[in-house]
């Protein structure tokens, strides 16, 4: 089970990343997030080393979802040396995000 990451934990690990870093803005409250827990927690496992994969409390963390424009959750957004590279939303079956994050992969390879 990925934990939630405070935000200075986040902001340090975006910062400092060797790796592309996925963060899923989330909360205890919404189904769709809870819905794809198991999804994020096999793609933690499958891109160990090469990924990492962060959780934010969007009640928590309000400014650091206002920082990234969530608007609404769950959000998926992949950070890269810093800075947010992309969003994505079809997060539904572990191949599809396998194959954002290969294409993102493969960019840096």
């Amino acid at each position: 089970m990925i934990p939630y990451t405070n935000p200075d934990d986040f902001r340090s690990t975006i910062a400092t990343a060797e790796t592309p870093v996925l963060v899923q803005f989330s909360a205890d409250w919404c189904g769709p997030c809870r819905a794809i827990a198991p999804l994020m927690n096999q793609a933690a496992d499958a891109y160990a080393g090469r990924v990492q994969i962060l959780k934010i409390d969007l009640d928590a963390c309000k400014d650091i979802a206002e920082e990234n424009q969530v608007t609404s959750i769950p959000a998926l957004i992949l950070f890269k040396h810093g800075v947010a590279v992309e969003r994505f939303t079809q997060a539904r079956t572990l191949s599809r995000l396998s194959a954002f994050l290969d294409q993102h992969l493969g960019e840096i390879s």
